[in-house]
């Protein structure tokens, strides 16, 4: 569930620390994002599967409650995770 704030941005909802909730390969792909590489460009640095980039994107933007890999890497970047 999002919560909208007076300023009108959008935040994820979440609870608890988002460090705990991430793998280190979570926490890998959401740099690499936010490095500005594209999900296969991803898969090509990690040496894993495209559509293995598209299901660690799916289930972060998932765990940070988010709308898309820009929100989750903002969150990140925000809480101090990447």
């Amino acid at each position: 569930m999002a919560t909208i704030r007076k300023s009108g941005i959008i935040m994820g909802h979440y609870e608890g620390s988002l460090t705990l909730k991430l793998s280190n390969k979570e926490k890998q792909v959401l740099q690499l994002i936010a490095s500005g590489l594209s999900d296969k460009e991803i898969a090509n640095e990690l040496k894993i599967s495209y559509r293995t980039v598209q299901t660690y994107v799916r289930n972060i933007n998932l765990k940070f409650s988010s709308l898309n890999r820009t929100h989750s890497v903002a969150l990140a970047i925000r809480n101090n995770i990447i």
